[in-house]
């Protein structure tokens, strides 16, 4: 018989907010309903919002003082995709929907949309050099745990934390976050826009604690993937605006109100 999602704790697992969210970690955890709210009726499934930022002529890239161009010239993000670096982003797309299909499973209207078009992830910055990549081995079944299963869509650049979907036996789904650094499953990637990295070397003990239905590896970061990925973007832009070590952004009006919960 089928059963609700097991219980996990619900952990905003994030680098902190200069002045007003202070770490001494490149990544803590917070508690998810102490996090400041955010606007549901901009959060409608359409990623409206996420397509004008990537659209607006107006979009700035990071404006990095001299000191820090050559550390971060890797890093940099290009407006453009390269073709051969979409082409193989849709068929890896095309591979997860396929099995979806198979699974019966419905995908998040705002995760397909945001999949459809990873130029508009490419507008994501993230300090932490965070990335959004497709796994063309696609869902891993949570044994002792019938029908559900998790897809890995987001990545720390060093591992160190992996975002999931994660779907239950009736196709409900929410955002998890592993807090394992040497979490890392199955073979191939393709990655948003990075080069390959190595895989962990245990990988098969990630695995075997997978497959033997063990949770304790995960938190709940948040109930859906357009919250989680609208958090991750205003969080990163509040972050490079708010920085010392970076110049030539200013908080928006919307930045603005999402940091007034820290004044309050």
């Amino acid at each position: 018989m089928a059963t609700p999602f097991p219980q996990l704790s619900k952990k905003w697992y994030f680098f902190g907010l200069p002045s007003v969210r202070p770490t001494e970690n490149t990544y803590e955890s917070f508690d998810y309903e102490a996090l400041p709210p955010l606007n549901t009726e901009k959060l409608d499934g359409s990623l409206q919002w996420l397509q004008a930022i990537a659209t607006s002529p107006q979009r700035r890239y990071l404006n990095l003082p001299p000191e820090m161009a050559a550390w971060q010239k890797g890093r940099k993000k290009s407006k453009e995709l390269p073709q051969s670096f979409l082409e193989k982003w849709s068929k890896k797309w095309s591979t997860i929907e396929q099995q979806a299909s198979m699974r019966k499973l419905v995908l998040p209207s705002s995760f397909i949309t945001a999949m459809q078009h990873p130029e508009w992830l490419n507008v994501i910055d993230s300090p932490t050099d965070c990335f959004f990549e497709l796994d063309e081995n696609g869902f891993i079944d949570l044994k002792d745990r019938e029908g559900e299963c998790l897809l890995h869509f987001y990545s720390d650049s060093q591992y160190c934390l992996l975002w999931y979907l994660h779907f239950d036996s009736f196709g409900k789904h929410r955002v998890v976050v592993s807090k394992n650094s040497w979490f890392q499953h199955l073979h191939t990637h393709t990655f948003l826009p990075h080069p390959e990295v190595d895989v962990d070397e245990d990988i098969e003990k990630m695995i075997s604690e997978i497959e033997a239905g063990s949770h304790t590896f995960l938190c709940e970061c948040a109930p859906d993937f357009e919250s989680f990925l609208y958090r991750v973007w205003i969080e990163g832009d509040i972050y490079y605006a708010m920085s010392k070590l970076y110049k030539g952004q200013e908080l928006t009006p919307e930045q603005k109100e999402y940091l007034h919960f820290y004044e309050e």
